[in-house]
């Protein structure tokens, strides 16, 4: 019996859309390719230990992009989520996951968990990089499926910064002027089923739609002064 049965379930925080992982080989050269195709300027993220994985940011204000790339091949090896940047490399994907951000990620966890979502065990985890000026930040984080597996479904963060290093705060001096993420479309082999399992999680709290692919992110839509900028 759910010890929710005859009672009510755990609220269901709001969801927002805070980051998209774009992998990459070498985070220079991505941001050269970011400024000159799309006209989003990325900044230098930092290292994050032991994960063997570092990262350079295009701020978007209440969302960002993560360009991430593996520096580290030992590290990244004893997480398979580092791993997953790496077999997106290999397998021509631009996306290696994606992040919806909550305010309290244990209530957000626990409305899944009573609800009847089969997550991980032990996968709430604690985060944390440093920028190149020094300054720290930090976040927890939780996966939705196991083993660094693509999927549609996103991770969950829940950040533990001021608003003011929100990662994605300022926006950017964009060329394209580009100001926050529109949409994202996902993809699954069962579209329907994986729909069903998104809004399960998501409700409406941002737009987004699933396509029939390859599990993961298959595009993002960015809002910029010219019209929507997609990445795919």
């Amino acid at each position: 019996m759910s010890p929710f049965e005859g009672g009510a379930a755990p609220r269901r925080p709001r969801l927002e859309f805070d980051h998209v992982q774009i992998a990459v080989h070498d985070l220079d050269q991505a941001a050269n390719r970011f400024a000159r195709d799309y006209g989003l300027l990325a900044v230098a993220g930092g290292r994050h230990p032991g994960r063997g994985t570092g990262n350079a940011i295009v701020p978007l204000g209440g969302s960002y992009l993560e360009l991430i790339a593996v520096v580290d091949d030992a590290e990244a090896e004893r997480h398979p989520t580092s791993l997953r940047v790496r077999r997106a490399l290999e397998t021509g994907r631009m996306f290696a996951g994606w992040a919806a951000r909550t305010e309290d990620l244990e209530a957000t966890l626990a409305n899944l968990r009573a609800n009847g979502f089969d997550l991980p065990e032990g996968n709430l985890v604690e985060g944390r990089r440093q920028r190149p000026d020094g300054t720290e930040l930090a976040w927890r984080s939780a996966e939705l499926v196991p083993g660094g597996e693509f999927s549609p479904l996103p991770f969950l963060i829940e950040w533990q910064v001021p608003a003011a290093l929100f990662p994605g705060a300022g926006g950017g001096n964009h060329p394209s002027r580009a100001r926050g993420v529109l949409s994202t479309r996902l993809s699954d082999p069962e579209p329907d089923e994986a729909l069903a399992r998104v809004r399960q999680l998501l409700a409406d709290d941002f737009q987004y739609a699933v396509q029939r692919g390859q599990p993961g992110v298959a595009e993002i839509v960015v809002d910029a002064a010219a019209g929507p900028l997609t990445l795919r």
